[in-house]
């Protein structure tokens, strides 16, 4: 009787340590999933956060190669007239640099024409020429435009 009373104590020992040793990997368990709950909550925010300053900033990005496409646009367009009235005076095959300066929101251009025919013309005829290229309107009203003609 005394061994099967051991016995009983020894298993009811084994039990309560096994239930013990449950308890605790549960709570281990649960801590484990907290802390792994609460890490995917922060990266969670993380990649959130992320993601709204990166749409963010492409939205910006976009919008100023938008706006330089339109200018690089309006500024071929620009050049074209330039041609076009240059060739009302035979001066078509004239070489055009355009240089840009581009502050803040502002943008300063120089036009330099090339011609040998426009050397030879006498003030008159250049005078007609540069009112005439000044007739020629860019869209953009900010920019500030100079007119000049290269002489050897």
């Amino acid at each position: 009787m005394f061994e099967n009373n051991m016995k009983v104590k020894e298993r009811q020992e084994r039990q309560e340590r096994q239930v013990m040793q449950r308890k605790i990997k549960n709570k281990a368990v649960s801590l484990k999933n907290s802390r792994r709950c609460t890490a995917a909550f922060l990266v969670g925010l993380l990649f959130l956060f992320y993601g709204h300053t990166q749409i963010v900033c492409s939205q910006g990005k976009d919008k100023v190669y938008i706006d330089e496409k339109y200018r690089d646009r309006i500024e071929s367009e620009y050049l074209k007239e330039l041609k076009e009235t240059l060739g009302e005076f035979e001066c078509e095959q004239s070489g055009i640099t355009m240089t840009k300066v581009m502050e803040q929101d502002k943008r300063s251009y120089t036009v330099l024409i090339h011609n040998q025919k426009i050397n030879r013309m006498d003030f008159s005829e250049k005078k007609d020429l540069s009112d005439a290229l000044e007739t020629v309107a860019f869209i953009d009203p900010d920019s500030n435009f100079k007119i000049e003609f290269y002489a050897e």
